[in-house]
């Protein structure tokens, strides 16, 4: 999970900061990773051009592990 969103921030946000955050929660892993707005727009073609499943193959692979997975914006856009 941690290796795939770092990808992604880099694919679809270069130069953003990133922070990542593992921890235990009940029991559970808990795995947060967020990255700041870039700098500049991410390009219309992202770094390393487009393949993979991204979101999508990260989900069920959260999912085959019986884990729960969000993703998106914050409030502050980031």
């Amino acid at each position: 999970m941690v290796r795939e969103s770092l990808t992604d921030a880099r694919r679809h946000a270069p130069g953003a900061l990133v922070a990542v955050r593992v921890a235990m929660e009940g029991g559970r892993l808990q795995v947060d990773v967020r990255n700041s707005r870039p700098a500049t727009p991410p390009p219309a073609t992202p770094v390393g051009g487009r393949g993979g499943f991204g979101m999508v193959g990260l989900k069920e692979r959260v999912t085959a592990v019986d884990g729960t997975m969000e993703a998106g914006g914050t409030p502050a856009g980031t």
